[in-house]
């Protein structure tokens, strides 16, 4: 049985998730299910690898709501929801930018100056404020 592209989109709209990664997803789980008999435990666990891929591109994909504002920095670009994560963990605390800053190099081994993150930060407060 295959899937129309209906209802692979419809798929993708429940996960919020792009469409080839459903395509993907169904593939392993079709596979999943050719290399074993066909009974309810199978059944299930297909359907288990197809919610746990998924879940999982989604995850991946949360990034992509965050502008990178055209920022030439790679570490920016990839890192930007960590970033605003650990700024709103700075809120209210004696931290700044350099600590941020010092984060990323411990748990990432990247460098990024104070001023860059302070730069990002900054267009990221400006860009929320137009959102609500």
């Amino acid at each position: 049985m295959a899937f129309k592209r209906n209802d692979i989109k419809r798929i993708a709209n429940a996960f919020e998730v792009e469409q080839k990664n459903v395509q993907a997803s169904l593939y392993m789980s079709l596979s999943y299910l050719r290399k074993n008999n066909l009974n309810t435990y199978t059944l299930a666990r297909a359907v288990s690898i197809l919610i746990d891929k998924l879940q999982n591109a989604k995850k991946n994909n949360s990034h992509e709501n965050l502008p990178d504002f055209q920022m030439k920095h790679i570490a920016i670009r990839r890192y930007r929801q960590e970033i605003i994560g650990l700024y709103y963990q700075t809120v209210g605390t004696s931290n700044g930018w350099g600590w941020i800053a010092k984060e990323l190099q411990l748990q990432h081994n990247v460098k990024i100056s104070r001023q860059t993150i302070k730069t990002y930060i900054t267009k990221y407060q400006e860009w929320k404020l137009w959102q609500t």
